[in-house]
Formats: structure tokens, sequence, C-alpha cells
């Protein structure tokens, strides 16, 4: 219990690491990962989306760890959302799916590894989908479903660049005051 979630430092491309290992700034394709993967179980993170433009945040599982975040090739190891679309395993994206993201904005990830589903919203409200809000708690209308999101091994939280440097501060809950709820 208590254990929490910080970047993984380890991962073998440029980031740079601060505030103990919670903020990153990232100018590659390939994603800052969280230092935790999880297998089973429902879960949630935020980011602050600090600075920088064109930003993908998502999940990715361990075969897409050093891909290029939402683009990787293959099948079913990252789902990021660019610009207000999501964007994986190599598609060229799917149906615009609710909300962009600019900086200043809390990014609130949640994720239910058992049944598929991931959802992502801002500023404390969910991403719409064409069945309506998104409501991780009640596994209602996720942003997007695909069963093999745990077919490539563990699955981390995500944060990558799409041009140019960006910062990110993450919360994988040693701060309790979430903008959003699980």
């Amino acid at each position: 219990t208590n254990n929490f979630a910080t970047l993984n430092a380890l991962l073998p491309h440029t980031q740079t690491l601060s505030e103990g290992n919670l903020t990153v700034s990232n100018s590659t394709s390939i994603p800052s990962l969280s230092s935790i993967g999880v297998s089973t179980g429902k879960w949630y993170a935020e980011v602050h989306f600090v600075s920088g433009t064109h930003c993908r945040i998502g999940f990715a599982n361990e075969s897409g760890v050093n891909l290029s975040f939402g683009h990787g090739t293959g099948s079913d190891n990252s789902w990021a959302k660019i610009n207000g679309q999501i964007f994986y395993h190599g598609s060229a994206g799917i149906t615009s799916q609710g909300q962009s993201i600019a900086a200043g904005d809390i990014v609130m990830m949640a994720m239910d590894v058992d049944a598929g589903k991931l959802w992502w919203g801002k500023n404390g409200t969910w991403d719409n989908n064409a069945s309506g809000t998104g409501v991780p708690a009640t596994g209602a209308n996720a942003t997007y479903t695909d069963a093999g999101v745990s077919a490539g091994g563990d699955i981390f939280f995500g944060f990558a660049s799409g041009s140019g440097a960006l910062v990110y501060t993450t919360n994988f809950g040693q701060d309790s005051s979430f903008a959003g709820a699980w």
C-alpha cells in the first residue's frame, strides 16, 4: 500500500526528469512511461500538460515501450490522445473523441485493464463519445475500448511529444487533490 508510480528513468530515450521523477520534458514521440505497469484492475492518473503543443497522452503496454506513441507498428501496443483524436497501434486515428488538450490543462486518464476500456478527460470533465459522457466509475462510455489492451504485457501511463519539447507533471496518487474522480 501507498506505493506510487513515478516516471521511469531507465527508458533508453532522451527525456529529462525532475521533481522526484514526476515531471518530464520529452522531445520525442517515444513515450515517457510510468514506473509501475499493471496487468489487471482499474487505475487512474492525472497529468498537468505544462507547456508545448501537439501532446500525446495515453497508455502503452510492454510491446509499445520504444515505439512512436499511438503510431507504433504491430498490434495492441499504445493508445494516445492527440489533438482530440485517439491514435492506436499504427492507425491513422479514430473519429474525434472528446476534448482537445492545450498547455495548462489537467488531463485525466482511467483504465479498466480487465474490460479493455480507456477514458480521457480534462479539467474535471470526462470526454464524450457517440454514447455520451464517459463514466469510468461505472464502466460506461469508454473513450476507447480494445480487447487487446493487456495483450502485450503490463500497461503503463505514457506521455510523449508530437512536436518539440513538451513538459508534463504527473500525479499517480502522491497528491490526493485530483481534478477528476474515478
